[in-house]
């Protein structure tokens, strides 16, 4: 767990968790409101940001290593291209 700390810089980390608390605080919200029935597309759409936030923000190594910190496994952010491998 130490070894991600130390792959990203300190402010890309909390610029990280402050994105994922707004995207909390907007799950709750959407939620408990009566627009409640579009929950699942805000679940879907967040897919989308982390791939924006590794293809512009964050490195690929910044990335991996902030997806082994929360999520405790290696997330690819790379999309799929046909015929690579």
């Amino acid at each position: 767990m130490l070894l991600c700390l130390l792959q990203v810089r300190t402010w890309k980390m909390h610029i990280f968790t402050l994105i994922q608390i707004v995207c909390v605080g907007a799950l709750f919200g959407v939620k408990n409101s009566p627009a409640g029935m579009v929950y699942p597309v805000v679940i879907i759409t967040l897919l989308p940001l982390k791939w924006i936030l590794g293809r512009f923000f964050y490195t690929h190594e910044e990335m991996e290593a902030v997806s082994v910190c929360v999520c405790g496994v290696g997330v690819s952010v790379t999309p799929y291209k046909a015929g690579s491998q």
